[in-house]
């Protein structure tokens, strides 16, 4: 579940930061990953939940787990897409 306030996106387990230690380790190119599928129970249902983030208006987000982005974080989405595609 995420949730929008202002221009900050909230993601709880929805998607962390590619430097936390229940990041899948996919090799991303960017500061977001998705979490480690023995975490998830669902690795799947998990992935195609993160493109709905883009249906939020954003800048900065906050996460559960390692780095938030404190700007650009519409753009850093994209790229956590690309890299799932």
């Amino acid at each position: 579940m995420s949730y929008r306030y202002e221009d900050v996106l909230v993601t709880g387990d929805t998607v962390m930061g590619a430097d936390s230690i229940f990041a899948a380790s996919d090799g991303w190119s960017g500061d977001l990953a998705d979490i480690q599928p023995r975490f998830s129970g669902d690795d799947e249902k998990i992935r195609a939940t993160i493109p709905i983030l883009f249906d939020y208006d954003f800048d900065a987000v906050l996460v559960s787990h390692g780095s938030n982005v404190e700007t650009g974080g519409s753009e850093v989405i994209e790229t956590l897409v690309e890299d799932l595609s």
